[in-house]
């Protein structure tokens, strides 16, 4: 009867055969040799989600990094904004395609962490050939090379140039409260005088090159005693402001700048 009872157990574990079978094939690959015990081990013990029961993460997991994932590791190791638990290659090399180079383990388990949301170490995955990371790295069109070997940099089209951009990030920010009513009354005022909204500062009449449907949109009012000077609230008035083109905002701020970098905070009011 105790035969039969470890026949009937057997047949059970071998039943996830086919859903262990990937993680068997990458691990066989990497030149491991497992005893039968390891083998029946393997298949009795209840993984975590997306976790073999040796403690690291299946090939289907693994397979689910999309090529966006491994961009933004890159994105992030090359800006150096990140700290990982991997240490630096030892056998092969990530290529960027301006010919840097950067650990592919590193990459991939950021990766891993974008895409699943999980923290990772680097036991939870094999890298190499033949294995779920180098085929995703290439599939995000980045090149392996082995250590010591050259990898020219192929010579590139400027306009074929790619940057990756539009990631979303959540940050917090101080910001100084400006008063919408203040902004109103002031372009109001400068309509009564000009009959219709200009830049103090160049000039400039968009109403006569876009049409009044946008020339509102073109005229910013700037505060002449910079906000983030100030250490409180203060009351302001219209002759504090002024309102200018986007172009001549940007300068006053730029001269605003180069001022304080060389004067004290008191040289930051504007002269007209």
């Amino acid at each position: 009867m105790r035969k039969e009872s470890d026949l009937w157990r057997r047949y059970k574990n071998f039943r996830l055969l086919a859903d262990r079978l990937p993680d068997l094939w990458a691990t066989f690959r990497t030149g491991l040799s497992w005893s039968h015990e390891s083998t029946v081990r393997y298949f009795t013990v209840k993984a975590e989600p997306n976790k073999t029961p040796r403690g690291r993460l299946t090939a289907t997991a693994l397979r689910g990094i999309a090529p966006l994932h491994v961009h933004r590791a890159v994105h992030r190791l090359l800006e150096g904004d990140v700290d990982h638990p991997f240490g630096r290659s030892t056998g092969y090399d990530l290529v960027t395609p301006d010919g840097r180079r950067l650990p592919p383990k590193a990459a991939f388990g950021l990766a891993i962490e974008d895409a699943l949301g999980i923290s990772v170490r680097p036991n939870d995955f094999y890298g190499g050939e033949h294995t779920p990371c180098f085929a995703a790295i290439r599939k995000a069109g980045y090149r392996i090379a082995r250590k010591g070997d050259e990898c020219p940099v192929p010579p590139q089209d400027p306009e074929e140039s790619a940057w990756i951009e539009g990631d979303r990030r959540r940050v917090s920010h101080l910001i100084i409260e400006r008063s919408a009513s203040a902004v109103r009354n002031k372009k109001k005022a400068v309509r009564r005088e000009h009959g219709q909204l200009i830049c103090e500062q160049c000039g400039l009449v968009p109403a006569k090159d876009y049409g009044l449907d946008v020339a509102d949109a073109c005229i910013e009012v700037h505060h002449t005693m910079p906000l983030a000077d100030l250490d409180s609230c203060v009351s302001t008035r219209l002759r504090d402001l002024i309102c200018v083109c986007a172009n001549c905002h940007r300068i006053l701020h730029a001269k605003l700048r180069a001022d304080s970098r060389i004067s004290s905070p008191g040289a930051n009011r504007l002269l007209r």
